[in-house]
């Protein structure tokens, strides 16, 4: 999801959202996962990885996420075109073998199935640590990818203001963690302005800056909600419990962020812990 804010404001009618978190993450690695990973057992037999039924076989979301936030990294544009040139080449068998693939430290590595415990490992091939991110940037049918998004925040936002919301860009949540992700996405949002939806925003090319938050993106989101509710501006910015219950409706935010705080007169419930 994307939000512009501006001068404290949050504009509502620009914000932007498509399903590129974590779960798409973990859906993506998980195919790619099935088709080319294998299981190799105690006696060190191979088996592929969708050939496996037992139960130390099965991929949860634990395992998913323990995979990614281990091995995972982003590649910078123009690797990740290479890599996509080498797929493309491999679904002809007359040019499969005319594309090199790009060079890998290591062909595969080894992943301990069992939750850790057990003998069973996991053989995945060294290119799925780069292409399980992918999705987060190659879109779907619909080319939503994290970048369109944020141009589509910025083009629906006043004209006066996209430089600066482009200069002030804060990215948060537990994907930001992974290598090469701020890299990447200065990247694709310099690369997007070339699209003939976006050429309204041509100017701002090489004017994306993403700052760097005063705590880790996996939880400077509660943070900041923690800090917003310690302000004294906060009942003229918020509704509480109480004065909801009292009237059921939500007021006209647009009219209501300048009418005097409301604060109920009704008995505070006791907070069940």
């Amino acid at each position: 999801m994307t939000i512009p804010v501006y001068e404290g404001y949050t504009l509502l009618n620009a914000w932007q959202a498509g399903q590129l978190g974590s779960h798409a993450i973990y859906k993506n690695l998980e195919q790619l996962l099935r088709e080319n990973a294998t299981v190799v057992n105690e006696n060190g037999d191979a088996l592929p990885l969708s050939s496996c039924t037992s139960g130390d076989c099965l991929l949860s979301t634990e395992v998913l996420e323990d995979i990614i936030a281990r091995t995972a990294f982003i590649s910078p544009a123009s690797r990740a075109a290479d890599w996509r040139n080498w797929l493309d080449a491999q679904s002809d068998p007359e040019t499969a073998n005319k594309v090199e693939s790009p060079k890998v430290a290591e062909d595969a590595f080894y992943y301990p199935l069992n939750n850790l415990k057990g003998s069973k490992r996991l053989l995945i091939p060294s290119r799925i640590r780069e292409l399980s991110v992918e999705c987060l940037f190659t879109g779907d049918s619909d080319k939503i990818t994290l970048a369109t998004l944020l141009l589509q925040s910025i083009l629906l936002s006043p004209i006066d203001i996209r430089r600066t919301l482009a200069q002030n860009i804060v990215v948060i949540g537990g994907t930001v963690n992974i290598p090469g992700f701020t890299c990447r996405l200065v990247e694709e949002l310099n690369a997007c302005l070339d699209w003939p939806e976006f050429a309204s925003l041509s100017a701002l090319k090489g004017e994306f800056r993403v700052h760097q938050p005063p705590g880790e993106p996996n939880y400077i989101a509660w943070l900041g909600g923690a800090i917003f509710g310690a302000l004294e501006s906060l009942p003229g910015r918020s509704l509480e419990r109480n004065a909801y219950l009292e009237k059921g409706e939500l007021p006209d935010w647009t009219s209501a962020i300048d009418a005097p705080p409301q604060i109920s007169t009704g008995r505070t419930e006791a907070t069940r812990h």
